[in-house]
């Protein structure tokens, strides 16, 4: 066991202990120079770097999210516009059917009254007509008389004469209508 310890062990592999011991210093040395200036700033670049990427991550998830939301909404937003445009256009379709009926009713009422007072109007010049034909029926009637009779009616048989031939000349025009 003495041997193992004075570097009989050691001595065998041609290892030299001060050596050994002063490389595994200069390793200690070297790991903890390394650890506190390199590794943990470097771990904690790294740290934060995952951590930006990791709230990326989540924001990027939380915008598709609304994305996906917005993209939704905008689809229902689009329905509901399209079925409120068709509302619309049924509606003012509906309502210009109802005009076009109500003008057309107007329109078929004003011809018929225009009709009415033309055929009024008609009936009346014709009435006009009838009487003044039949007033200068009576009056040719009277003077026809006294031609043939050859003398002058007296005012009162020129009226009776006259109220005679009107009371014949509508007997016989009523009865031609």
């Amino acid at each position: 066991m003495e041997d193992l310890a004075t570097g009989g062990f050691v001595g065998k592999f041609g290892l030299d202990l001060r050596l050994l011991l002063a490389q595994v210093l200069n390793f200690l040395v070297v790991l903890l120079v390394l650890s506190r200036f390199v590794f943990r700033p470097l771990l904690g670049i790294m740290r934060q770097r995952s951590e930006r990427i990791t709230e990326g991550l989540r924001r990027a998830e939380d915008l598709q999210e609304k994305q996906r939301a917005f993209a939704a909404w905008q689809g229902s937003e689009r329905h509901r516009a399209k079925r409120e445009a068709a509302r619309l256009l049924s509606q003012s379709e509906e309502e210009a059917h109802q005009r076009r009926e109500a003008v057309l009713r107007q329109a078929e009422g004003a011809a018929q009254e225009m009709h009415d007072r033309a055929v009024a109007d008609a009936a009346r010049l014709q009435d006009a007509a009838l009487t003044h034909a039949q007033h200068d029926a009576g009056v040719l009637v009277v003077e026809v008389t006294e031609r043939v009779l050859g003398k002058r009616l007296s005012q009162v048989e020129r009226e009776d004469y006259l109220q005679d031939a009107l009371q014949e000349v509508r007997k016989r025009a009523r009865g031609s209508r």
